[in-house]
């Protein structure tokens, strides 16, 4: 399931102020979205930390790694989880550019014109949620989760991809397949010759499409990508650091400290210890 998922149901709609989540990073087996209701708050996604206000939606995807950091006193969200099965029939035929771009941009903020449409359909879903002798509660939640993708994979489309020149198209293509190979492959393969071959391109073709689109180089996303490992693996377990080390293919300890320190700015323990 996924966030504090009622055992019976492969969703749940509730509104809450997230406080079971505070400090305490939780990976999701399904995937989430929540709509601030009012307040603000910051919360931890994959270790990035993002802020919320009232008006702002914000969407998990499933595995990620999910928690509440601070809140003010005011804070509620309505709260939509569904299980990963759920999840991939409400996905069907979406592209992979457009989940990618929801791991790295998850919060959409609402205009006042928007805002007063997500308020409805919230609470249409909240209202289905709590109606149980519903026969088709179940589907009519799905094709909700279905619609609510459909709507942000357009506002993705138009209001933040805009119309691309071919070679701009081209070039977000690339970017999205090597983000997803440095996914699959980062534990065992981090040199950036590893990738241009896999994408059948030179490697300072790569660098010119990663600098173009995002400002970093190819090692420096795929190192990134490591440290988003190792933050997670300290941040949501008491695994031993030695565990870490082979379960990332680091030859020892002091140069997993070292690597770690250099990108991140302080040690594993002291992270761990913050966390």
């Amino acid at each position: 399931m996924g966030l504090n998922m009622l055992s019976k149901d492969s969703f749940a709609v509730k509104v809450t102020d997230l406080c079971e989540f505070l400090n305490r990073p939780t990976q999701l087996n399904g995937g989430a979205i929540l709509y601030c209701l009012k307040g603000q708050a910051t919360v931890s996604l994959n270790v990035q930390d993002y802020e919320i206000t009232a008006g702002a939606e914000m969407f998990l995807l499933p595995r990620s790694i999910f928690a509440l950091v601070k809140a003010s006193n005011s804070f509620q969200v309505v709260l939509f989880t569904f299980s990963h099965h759920m999840f991939e029939n409400a996905a069907y035929r979406l592209d992979t550019a457009f989940f990618h771009f929801l791991s790295t941009s998850p919060v959409y903020r609402h205009s006042p014109q928007s805002d007063e449409m997500a308020r409805c359909g919230f609470e249409y879903l909240m209202m289905i949620y709590k109606d149980e002798k519903n026969g088709f509660r179940e589907e009519i939640i799905s094709n909700c989760l279905r619609n609510i993708l459909l709507i942000i994979s357009d506002k993705v489309r138009r209001e933040y991809l805009g119309l691309q020149h071919e070679e701009d198209n081209r070039k977000v293509e690339l970017l999205h397949r090597f983000a997803d190979l440095v996914t699959i492959h980062f534990v065992h393969h981090r040199d950036v010759a590893f990738y241009a071959d896999e994408l059948c391109i030179s490697k300072s073709y790569l660098a010119s499409v990663t600098r173009s689109l995002v400002g970093k180089t190819p090692k420096q996303l795929i190192d990134n990508r490591i440290v988003q490992e190792i933050k997670i693996l300290l941040a949501t377990s008491n695994i031993p650091l030695q565990e870490i080390v082979d379960r990332l293919n680091f030859p020892d300890q002091s140069y997993l400290g070292r690597f770690f320190k250099r990108h991140a700015g302080i040690s594993p323990s002291e992270y761990r210890r913050r966390r």
